[in-house]
């Protein structure tokens, strides 16, 4: 008996030998005939290695799926087997899903693995594939929510993100596309805060910040302020932005500056220019202009200097004429000391007639310029209409104005005023203060008005 077992074992070895299969599935199949000959005596059909070595050969989906169908749990003793061919349906449904690279194909790789308890990596893969698939398709579709997908996808089945930079290198792309569709501020700091949060090692978030310099310098050029500007070059120093913007928008501040000069026409508005040019290394062509105009205003008040003293110095030796003939064109452009000057020869007929009004007229221009003495002279004429009409309330503004700068006959003539109710509510205390501080600069007028009137008892004196 034991002889005729060893002889039909040897036999089916040879057979199983000539079939062509591996040595693994050689001795597991001597295995399974030897247990299977020494408890019944029988032995799996030659049939079954037959289809095993013809389906194993053909590598066909369809022939597989036969097979299996056939001697699935069929036989216990050709369990072993029926698995192996499992796996190897699982690893053929795999390189078709790669072929057809649709996610039907994969997910029926994923299926089949799952159906049959495989432990395989097949199905990991096929995943794999589903996800490259799906960023395939965000890519293409160029929305944000299709790259989210993607991630969802993948954390749900457990992938590793070996994608994961292409995934958030998407969506950035698309929060910068989105952005300069915007040119919206608010749009490229979405893109800053994502690069930042998704730890992006590339330019995108300089390239954002970029933007967003230049839509603040387009906004300064559009309101022209010189603040609006300053505000884009802030951004760009914050930032570390090379390059030329930085200098491009310092630039647009010079020449906010320069316009902001020719309006008011001051030399501290244009010096204003010159400063900020050489603190911030500009080309100095752009100040030309200011240092130009700067340069022929010191000349032209230079020589106006030279022209008022020829004026003083003519009037303090009675040559009025001279003095008129130097003083008039300096009056006429403007110049506070030769206008009060040019009011006192009219109103005291200096080089001519006396001519009040025309007085009047020069006190009032210097006085507008702060001329202490024009005030107090301006204000005189107002309160009693002289070259004027009669306008108290302005004549006490004017003396008030030049007294409270020290102007010794303003505070003598403001204290009149309150003494004698002249334009304001007759008030000795008030008149008093004036009175006294006047006296106390030495005004002769108001040393001699207080004695009287501490002598009458209408003022108590300090002492």
């Amino acid at each position: 008996m034991v002889d005729h077992v060893v002889a039909d074992m040897q036999e089916k070895n040879a057979r199983a030998c000539a079939g062509g299969l591996s040595s693994k599935i050689r001795f597991s199949a001597l295995v399974c005939v030897i247990a299977a000959s020494l408890t019944s005596c029988e032995t799996p059909t030659v049939s079954f290695f037959d289809d095993l070595d013809r389906v194993k050969s053909s590598r066909n989906i369809q022939q597989y799926q036969a097979f299996l169908q056939k001697y699935d749990g069929e036989d216990e003793t050709l369990s072993f087997f029926v698995h192996d061919m499992r796996l190897a349906l699982a690893t053929l449904l795999l390189a078709q899903a790669k072929d057809k690279a649709n996610i039907e194909s994969y997910q029926t790789v994923i299926d089949f693995v799952n159906a049959n308890n495989l432990s395989s990596g097949s199905a990991q893969e096929a995943k794999y594939g589903i996800a490259r698939l799906y960023l395939a398709a965000a890519k293409k579709a160029g929305k944000i929510g299709a790259f989210q997908k993607v991630s969802d996808y993948a954390d749900a089945n457990n992938l590793d993100h070996g994608f994961a930079p292409e995934i958030l290198q998407g969506i950035a792309d698309l929060l910068l596309a989105k952005a300069r569709r915007d040119e919206k501020i608010i749009s490229y700091q979405k893109v800053i805060d994502y690069v930042e949060a998704s730890r992006l090692k590339n330019d995108m978030r300089e390239t954002a910040q970029r933007e967003i310099a230049n839509l603040l310098l387009k906004e300064a050029r559009k309101d022209g302020l010189s603040a609006s500007y300053q505000k884009a070059v802030d951004y760009a120093v914050d930032n570390n932005l090379q390059g030329g913007l930085i200098a491009e928008a310092r630039k647009e501040i010079a020449n906010v500056l320069l316009v902001t000069a020719r309006k008011d026409g001051s030399t501290a508005s244009y010096q204003k220019v010159i400063d900020y040019v050489v603190a911030n290394n500009l080309d100095s062509e752009i100040s030309r202009e200011a240092r130009d105009t700067i340069e022929k205003r010191a000349m032209q008040a230079e020589h106006a200097a030279r022209q008022f003293q020829a004026g003083l110095e003519a009037f303090e030796v009675g040559d009025y004429s001279v003095a008129l003939k130097n003083w008039k064109p300096l009056a006429a452009q403007g110049r506070s000391d030769a206008q009060y000057h040019l009011g006192v020869m009219y109103v005291n007929g200096y080089g001519g007639p006396q001519d009040y009004r025309a007085a009047a007229k020069w006190f009032e221009r210097a006085a507008a310029q702060g001329r202490v003495l024009a005030q107090s002279n301006l204000g005189v004429m107002l309160l009693d209409g002289i070259g004027v009409p009669q306008d108290t309330k302005n004549g006490v503004r004017w003396l008030r104005s030049a007294a409270d700068k020290g102007d010794a006959a303003a505070q003598y003539n403001l204290g009149i005023t309150y003494q004698k109710g002249l334009g304001v509510a007759r008030d000795t205390t008030v008149a008093l203060k004036w009175l006294e501080l006047a006296a106390e600069q030495g005004d002769i007028d108001a040393q001699e008005n207080l004695d009287v009137k501490y002598k009458s008892g209408n003022f108590v004196s300090k002492d």
